[in-house]
């Protein structure tokens, strides 16, 4: 018996050696001075594109921006193919790949007004000419790039000299000679409101669609998510703005950023700035969450919201720390799950950013959420970009930062590869490179199991709560997104009335005997 023991023991640990083998992390110090990986193109037989940037110049000893390209060749060795100072790639998606030839897009800083230029290369990285699209009066930012068929796809925003910003996309054919050029005026209603175009992807119907901010300057500042989805002729096919669902402060929010999905639907995420988190008093009073919370949002065809999800932060400890996360990034998966990378900010512990992955599925449930560092390389580190390869595994790009380092070698290039839930190592045990996030306290380990039912969702005059098994709520209270109370001191969770809650997305928090506070969320409709 104590032979199969052993025998079955035996088999188990190498199989897991074999398969943490198929996972990796590996630095790269390509340029000087803190740099980062934003984008990752998985070539054959182990090799890869690598696509990033520093904000050190590598010829002087002045800070300015070097964007570049590394290939990878299978053996890991490390072939520099592209370094250009004072070029930066497209913030969303900055490179799109067509045949046998990729698209890389980006600003020229060394100009002004800063054109955009799309540099084509093969795939590893060797150049194959460029075009210059210049037609701008002052500063722009370059988004992103879609090549579709013959034809391609700029999008970015230029700001005038009232500093108010309107959105530019530019269609191409592979010549870089201009088919047409268009402004999104369907968004904002009048001349002193400003949309920020961000992410743009192409929908399975093969239309396109952009996501971004679209600031109200005379309401605070606020800014609401707006998509607008449009044909390859830059025809308007429907816009829609997402105040009730997901408002933001002007002053606290992330660009949102979009994926398509298998069924023509679209998932955006955002951040929203939880005014009930913090009162602004003095001294200062604190509730159980943190200020900010990302957001995410599934939208079918033709605008209407599917499902939506918050992720909340504990404050950790109470009233003294603030932590929250950033997405960067969205990726559909080939089996429909959302995968969203960024950070997870924490300022008191002693390392304070780390790399965030998590995990959605079609239907909107949180599969898994981890954080990920080494500390024996630096004390921040954050993903920017996410592709998932034929076999399921997800490559990680963004950077490790040391911040007691030398100002021109603080910060390294990080790729991680991690297995198709997230895991460095089998079955996501600890080791000294992993830090898997599972969250310690029940409240929000009742939260992210969903037990938590609120029926029926969407609604329109009344809804009922269930609650998990052992948890005997004593009170609840209904919030807005923007963290106003609309429901106070509610003792009966079976057929509450909400007929006089205007639409939208709203939190529910309940507390039992004991404390413990659990939120849910449902939608007005």
């Amino acid at each position: 018996m104590k032979r199969y023991i052993f025998l079955i023991s035996f088999i188990f640990y190498y199989t897991s050696l074999f398969l943490a083998q198929n996972t990796f992390s590996k630095t790269y110090n390509i340029v000087n001075g803190h740099e980062y990986l934003n984008n990752i193109l998985i070539l054959d037989n182990g090799e890869y594109l690598l696509q990033g940037g520093g904000v050190t110049d590598p010829n002087t000893t002045f800070f300015a921006g070097c964007d570049f390209l590394v290939y990878i060749d299978k053996n890991n060795i490390k072939i520099d193919t592209f370094k250009n100072n004072r070029f930066f790639f497209a913030q969303s998606k900055s490179y799109d790949i067509k045949e046998d030839t990729i698209f890389h897009f980006g600003n020229d800083n060394r100009k002004f007004p800063e054109p955009w230029i799309v540099y084509k290369t093969n795939m590893k990285g060797d150049s194959l000419g460029k075009f210059i699209y210049d037609r701008f009066d002052y500063i722009n930012y370059a988004q992103g790039i879609l090549v579709i068929g013959d034809n391609i796809f700029l999008n970015g925003s230029e700001k005038n000299q009232y500093s108010f910003v309107r959105n530019r996309i530019v269609k191409f054919d592979r010549a870089g000679n201009i088919l047409k050029e268009t402004e999104l005026e369907e968004f904002g209603n009048s001349e002193n409101q400003s949309n920020y175009g961000s992410s743009m992807v192409q929908t399975t119907d093969g239309n396109l669609a952009l996501v971004g901010y679209w600031v109200t300057p005379d309401v605070d500042q606020i800014q609401n998510v707006g998509i607008c989805k449009f044909d390859t002729d830059l025809n308007v096919i429907w816009y829609e703005y997402f105040n009730n669902t997901s408002g933001a402060n002007h002053k606290f929010n992330i660009w949102p950023y979009m994926t398509a999905t298998p069924d023509n639907g679209l998932v955006y995420t955002n951040e929203i700035f939880l005014l009930d988190s913090v009162e602004w008093t003095t001294p200062p009073k604190y509730t159980e969450y943190g200020y900010s919370a990302v957001v995410f949002n599934k939208i079918d065809s033709i605008g209407d919201i599917v499902w939506t999800d918050t992720l909340f932060c504990l404050l950790n400890p109470p009233g003294k720390a603030y932590p929250y996360r950033i997405i960067r990034r969205l990726l559909t998966c080939r089996n429909g799950d959302i995968v969203g990378v960024g950070s997870y900010y924490q300022p008191m512990d002693e390392i304070r950013e780390k790399g965030y992955i998590c995990r959605y599925s079609p239907e909107g449930k949180l599969k898994w959420e981890h954080r990920y560092f080494d500390p024996e390389l630096g004390d921040e580190s954050y993903f920017i970009g996410v592709k998932e390869d034929e076999d399921g595994y997800l490559y990680c790009v963004g950077s490790i930062e040391d911040l007691n380092g030398e100002w021109n070698n603080s910060g390294l290039s990080w790729l991680l590869k991690l297995d198709s839930s997230g895991c460095f190592t089998p079955g996501c045990r600890q080791d000294t490179l992993t830090e898997i996030h599972v969250t310690k306290t029940e409240e929000i380990l009742i939260n992210l199991t969903g037990k938590i039912v609120i029926y029926p969702n969407p609604a329109s005059d009344h809804i009922s709560i269930v609650f998990p098994e052992g948890y005997d709520a004593k009170e609840c209270q209904f919030f807005d997104i923007m963290g106003r109370l609309v429901k106070d001191k509610i003792n009966d969770f079976e057929n509450i009335d909400i007929s006089d809650i205007s639409s939208g997305l709203y939190i529910m928090k309940a507390m039992d005997e004991r404390g413990r506070i659990v939120s849910g969320k449902f939608v007005v409709k």
